[in-house]
């Protein structure tokens, strides 16, 4: 009963830092940050949250190889992601790396940085129906048959899901976290 009551409070300070990064209108922490430095922490914190409540076929999840995290184009939050390298989810250590978009498919979270946006549609091909979680900030992202779009609208950062993308590619995201997802038209009240 213990170890239940751990679990469940680890679950609410997860969930709890969720719901401040979008509680928070994205604003300046000081005078020397600027707004897309804050916006880019908060979507390293939301791949961060993805990796640890997104479930991956039994198989993969069985093995000893760590979780992958591959980046195309050039994000400016590569610099919060890099705190990840030393961090676990589900049990399984983080790797990062820069790909070519060949390589896509030996990702678990493929990473499209929005000035990737004509590559879009090849690298979505290359993984579809394979368990790859992608994620981008590309507009119109997830309508296009990518998982997750992160927006930023009246200076708050979300994401929505296209959930028939994740359920094709044999993933599941926990409700917990898809709770969160806004509409397609912005925060859901």
């Amino acid at each position: 009963m213990a170890i239940l009551t751990l679990r469940k409070n680890k679950i609410a300070a997860a969930l709890a830092a969720i719901f401040l990064f979008f509680g928070t209108p994205v604003a300046r922490a000081d005078d020397t940050q600027p707004l897309q430095l804050f916006e880019e922490k908060i979507k390293s914190g939301l791949i961060y949250n993805f990796l640890k409540y997104t479930e991956w076929p039994a198989a993969r999840m069985s093995s000893e190889n760590p979780l992958r995290i591959c980046l195309v184009g050039n994000a400016p939050f590569d610099q919060f992601l890099s705190p990840l390298r030393d961090r676990t989810a589900q049990q399984h250590g983080i790797r990062i790396q820069r790909i070519e978009s060949s390589a896509a498919q030996n990702c678990d979270l493929l990473l499209i940085h929005r000035n990737e946006s004509a590559k879009t549609a090849g690298l979505l091909a290359s993984v579809k129906s394979r368990p790859v979680l992608t994620i981008s900030d590309i507009s119109g992202f997830a309508d296009s048959g990518g998982m997750v779009e992160f927006r930023t609208q009246d200076n708050h950062v979300g994401f929505i899901v296209n959930r028939k993308a994740v359920a094709d590619a044999g993933i599941r995201i926990e409700d917990r976290l898809l709770k969160l997802a806004w509409s397609d038209t912005g925060p859901i009240e």
